[in-house]
């Protein structure tokens, strides 16, 4: 399994960045999971827009879907369709995708199992102010947990247990999180590390990063807790 890093920034991209969005290949299965904002033009230094075999979206900010509505002008200029597994609420935001004729709408409910090609793709419900979904991924050999957009919870916990490599949503520094009585929408640095740890995962790479807040500062606070962390690199292919 190859995992390819086009966004890697949350809610919005710096200077010459992207926010979410990744690629999976295995042999001749490619999916594209998150496409946010500068992923588009990305994406095509990789793969064609029509050998894509779907695109599969954890919530729906526009943060993880922004060049959606771009990329419906490619799919529409060659006469493709594509499937789009995504959540169902906001209703009116699923509406809004699914009423896009270039796309195939398939809603994500949590526990099933879906195949897309070589690869198998499971969901558990995260925490989130939109409905989100972490994704467990397997090709058979290797497994990768991604979390999504989520805060602390322990369904993420036990839901990247076993798995080769967790890709986590690590939005927030720790000083966001002063009051523990305080929602937050997203996994502060510290938690990520302690996710990691508590998981016994192997690897970790640490994704939609805040660009408001130094990326060694952020990286400091995960490996507090996980000292092998990474912070995930734009255009950087990992291989399972």
């Amino acid at each position: 399994m190859k995992l390819t890093v086009l966004g890697k920034y949350g809610p919005y991209p710096p200077a010459g960045g992207a926010t979410s969005g990744y690629l999976l290949e295995e042999g001749e299965t490619r999916v594209l999971v998150e496409c946010g904002s500068g992923v588009l033009s990305r994406l095509q230094r990789f793969v064609p827009i029509e050998r894509l075999d779907a695109i599969v979206l954890s919530h729906l900010h526009s943060d993880h879907t922004a060049d959606l509505f771009i990329l419906r002008y490619a799919l529409q200029n060659a006469k493709t369709q594509l499937r789009v597994l995504l959540p169902p609420n906001p209703a009116e935001e699923f509406e809004r995708i699914a009423g896009c004729p270039p796309f195939a709408a398939e809603k994500i409910q949590e526990g099933a199992a879906v195949n897309i090609g070589a690869f198998s793709f499971a969901f558990a419900r995260m925490t989130h102010p939109f409905e989100s979904f972490g994704m467990r991924v397997t090709d058979g050999r290797h497994t990768l947990v991604y979390t999504g957009d989520s805060n602390w919870n322990s369904r993420a916990v036990s839901f990247a247990r076993g798995c080769d490599l967790l890709l986590a949503d690590t939005g927030l520094p720790n000083s966001a999180k002063q009051d523990p009585k305080a929602f937050v929408p997203h996994f502060t640095a510290g938690e990520v590390g302690a996710l990691a740890a508590q998981a016994g995962v192997p690897r970790l790479l640490c994704s939609h990063l805040p660009p408001s807040v130094p990326e060694s500062s952020i990286l400091e606070e995960v490996r507090q807790n996980y000292l092998g962390a990474e912070l995930a690199q734009e255009l950087k292919t990992y291989e399972l």
